[in-house]
C-alpha cells in the first residue's frame, strides 16, 4: 500500500504546484462539514484536496485522483486495483466495530493536531470516511486516506481485523 499512498501523495503535490505555478489562489486540505443526516458527525465531515478562489470571488473545490493500481498487503484480500483517495472496505457484519471506526475517523481527520503530524508538506490527515451500509449482506465503506500516512491505514486495518471480506476501489461506472 506504500505504494499507492506515494502515487496519490505525488500526484497532489504536482497538480497544487502547477495550479499554484500559474497564478491559481488555490488552498489545500479544506474541511468542510455537509449537511446531510448522518448517525455521526464523522460522515458529514469532508476535507476537499483544495480550494480554489477565483478572480469573480466564487470558490471551486478540486479533487486530485490518481488511476487505481495493483497492491497487496499481507493478509488483506485486495480484489481489485485501489487508490489512496478512494478505498471501499467490504466486511462482515457480525460484530462489525463501527463505534471503532468512528473514533479511528475523527482521530485522523481533524487538522489542528494530525496524530503524527504534517506529512509531506500536507496536514497528515484522512479525507472522509462514508457512513456504513449493507449491500448484498456486508458492511461496506469509503474511505479517502488523504495525506495521511500509511499508520492510519494500518490503524484502521487493525480494528478490522478479521471483519474485511475486501478492499477495492469502486467508481462510478465502475463494476
Amino acid at each position: 500500500m506504500h505504494q499507492v499512498r506515494a502515487k496519490y501523495i505525488e500526484a497532489f503535490i504536482q497538480s497544487l504546484a502547477q495550479r499554484q505555478a500559474q497564478g491559481q489562489d488555490v488552498h489545500p486540505e479544506i474541511r468542510f462539514e455537509l449537511p446531510a443526516a448522518k448517525r455521526h458527525e464523522l460522515y458529514r465531515l469532508v476535507v476537499v484536496d483544495a480550494i480554489e478562489k477565483k478572480p469573480d470571488g466564487s470558490h471551486a473545490a478540486i479533487r486530485f485522483t490518481t488511476s487505481p493500481i495493483e497492491a497487496d498487503y499481507s493478509g488483506l484480500p485486495i480484489v481489485s486495483p485501489v487508490t489512496w483517495e478512494e478505498l471501499t472496505f467490504r466486511c462482515r457484519p457480525m460484530g462489525f466495530p463501527e463505534e471503532r471506526v468512528v473514533v479511528w475517523g475523527n482521530r485522523w481527520i481533524h487538522d489542528e493536531a494530525p496524530p503524527l503530524g504534517a506529512q509531506d508538506g500536507l496536514t497528515g490527515i484522512i479525507h472522509s470516511v462514508s457512513q456504513p451500509e449493507l449491500r448484498n449482506g456486508l458492511v461496506e465503506f469509503r474511505v479517502d486516506l488523504g495525506s495521511a500516512p500509511l499508520d492510519a491505514f494500518e490503524e484502521l486495518l487493525s480494528l478490522l481485523a478479521g471483519h474485511v471480506e475486501a478492499l477495492l476501489t469502486y467508481r462510478a461506472g465502475a463494476a
